[in-house]
């Protein structure tokens, strides 16, 4: 697997490995962090957030476990939250000085808790009830923060579809929750 070769080097010390990192995820991250972001933050902050997430990744290399998702996931819950703290700063001062890395969720946080865990497996145990499309539309939608016309043009549908196949989507999966007794 690439991805725990990478750890692996990082681990030791090699610089070169988060250079392939880098190289492989910055674009996305970027994108993940612009979709979150929308027209509130500039080039430059998104990319400064993408930075900070590969810094702390660096930093925190040993406490990160493939066991408990992939990289990639690790990765854009990274980015995702970090953005989400930059625009909340932005909203309460937007001519503040930039958030510091202590004032960052910490990255070690991810997926700690066993309940946090357990309502993750269910989610995506119910998201592989969904049919494929109506799967992808979800994710994009919920997790990437992709807008309906950017899943409809990158999909080849049109958007109107996207807006049903959401809402038929939600709609299954509120009822696969309720029959394991998660919501009302």
């Amino acid at each position: 697997m690439r991805e725990q070769e990478l750890l692996d080097r990082m681990k030791e010390g090699e610089e070169a490995a988060l250079q392939e990192l880098i190289g492989i995820y910055e674009s996305y991250l970027h994108k993940v962090i612009a979709n979150v972001a929308g027209q509130a933050m500039t080039r430059e902050d998104i990319r400064e957030i993408a930075n900070d997430v590969f810094y702390n990744v660096w930093r925190h290399v040993d406490s990160i476990d493939p066991d408990k998702g992939s990289l990639r996931a690790y990765l854009t819950a990274a980015a995702r939250n970090q953005a989400k703290n930059k625009l909340r700063e932005l909203k309460k001062n937007p001519a503040a000085v930039p958030i510091q890395d202590e004032d960052y969720i910490e990255i070690t946080d991810f997926c700690q808790g066993l309940e946090r865990e357990e309502r993750a497996g269910l989610l995506k145990e119910s998201l592989e009830c969904l049919k494929r499309d109506e799967r992808e539309i979800m994710i994009r939608y919920y997790f990437l923060y992709e807008t309906t016309e950017i899943i409809s043009k990158s999909m080849g549908i049109r958007r109107n579809t996207v807006k049903s196949k959401l809402k038929r989507g939600r709609e299954k999966l509120k009822v696969h929750l309720q029959e394991r007794g998660i919501c009302q």
